[in-house]
């Protein structure tokens, strides 16, 4: 393991059957983190300690930082240092199975699944948005484990104060609790992910590749941050190296990258269509001559994350925000610059703007990725 990482292990009979098909190989079988998620290991530490009154415990960050993997890694250790039993389930499966336990008659027996079990760990809690039923009977069963001294573990992917579809009640008891930002891994954690991930195929990739891959080459900007990212540059330059009968080298993940890049860049429109709907504006209010507040800042935040994530200048971002001359564009951009470092609530905005066009834009590209296939040969 790369020095300053640590892991959070699954259940090992999870992924028994797993480990002969080298697509599943792929599957990290712990999570791992660096200082960036320091919080995490103390969180684990947190939740072993009996004494302890963090209550509830909820991480919140966008697709991919690893909230899934996280919560099964705790659910296994919590079991393993406690030896009481643990209920892992997800927002989808408790909206559910509350609606069932109504039209059965069966509410008691439902509260008693979340209540006998040592610990409780609700993934994607999130999605009760907009229900407030649901979300009224999750709030009593989070008032009466916090009263019997029982931990509940959550995830959302972004913070509760954030999100808009919880009722104000509920966000008041998650920011009772402790709340922990899962951040993307830094290099040196994506080096130990990227290392775990190869030796868990059986494959050996040049040093010089790997480092390219995990962001470790200062003159290389690697677009890989994520585990997803990560497979997939793996399994990008494997299928290379199976079809040149050669071992990956710079030149190979340094175009690899130079097509991600191209791949991910946003489109201003896709950038005024997000921002739009954040602030429920309409896309052509942003091109007109309207000066309302809210208009106003979100066509300065459109432009702040055009300047960011594409290649547009201030010239060409006037031409098609309505035809607005250079200096127009230039002060709305500097104008929300000094609003993001003077209003905590607009710098969140834009940071989770930002984390979902991008992370639209990422997905996109995966799309067009290729099945992996393998002639069983290793480099």
């Amino acid at each position: 393991m790369v020095s300053g990482t640590f892991t959070i292990p699954l259940n090992a009979e999870n992924h028994a059957e797993q480990l002969d098909r080298l697509d599943q190989a792929f599957i990290l079988r712990s999570f791992i983190g660096g200082h960036e998620n320091e919080l995490v290991r103390w969180s684990l530490e947190e939740l072993s300690d009996p004494t302890s009154e963090v209550n509830p415990l909820t991480f919140y960050g966008p697709t991919s930082t690893g909230k899934t993997t996280l919560l099964s890694g705790l659910e296994h250790c919590w079991t393993e240092a406690t030896g009481e039993s643990a209920l892992l389930t997800n927002g989808v499966d408790f909206d559910r199975a509350f609606a069932y336990a109504l039209e059965t008659g069966t509410v008691a027996e439902f509260r008693d699944k979340f209540r006998r079990h040592g610990l409780v760990i609700i993934d994607d809690l999130h999605l009760l948005n907009d229900k407030p039923a649901v979300q009224q009977e999750f709030t009593n069963l989070l008032d009466w484990r916090i009263e019997a001294g029982a931990p509940l573990v959550l995830a959302l992917d972004a913070s509760p104060i954030e999100l808009t579809g919880l009722s104000e009640c509920l966000v008041s008891r998650l920011a009772g609790g402790i709340l922990i930002p899962l951040q993307l891994p830094t290099p040196n954690t994506r080096r130990a992910i990227l290392d775990q991930l190869l030796k868990q195929a059986n494959l050996d990739f040049p040093v010089v590749v790997r480092e390219a891959i995990a962001g470790q080459c200062p003159a290389l900007a690697s677009p890989f941050c994520t585990v997803p990212e990560i497979r997939h540059a793996i399994l990008e330059l494997q299928h290379k190296a199976e079809d040149t009968s050669s071992p990956p080298s710079l030149d190979d993940v340094t175009s690899l990258i130079n097509r991600e890049l191209g791949a991910r860049k946003p489109t201003l429109n896709q950038i005024a269509k997000k921002v739009a709907r954040h602030f429920n504006v309409r896309t052509k209010d942003l091109k007109s001559a309207s000066r309302r507040q809210w208009v106003v800042r979100a066509r300065g935040i459109v432009v702040y994350l055009a300047r960011e994530l594409t290649d547009d200048s201030f010239q060409r971002l006037g031409q098609l925000l309505g035809g607005r001359d250079h200096s127009t564009v230039m002060h709305a951009c500097r104008s929300t610059e000094s609003l993001i470092e003077s209003d905590s609530g607009v710098a969140a905005a834009v940071d989770r703007l930002r984390r979902e066009i991008v992370g639209d834009t990422n997905n996109a590209a995966k799309m067009k990725m290729p099945e992996h296939r393998s002639s069983g040969k290793v480099f």
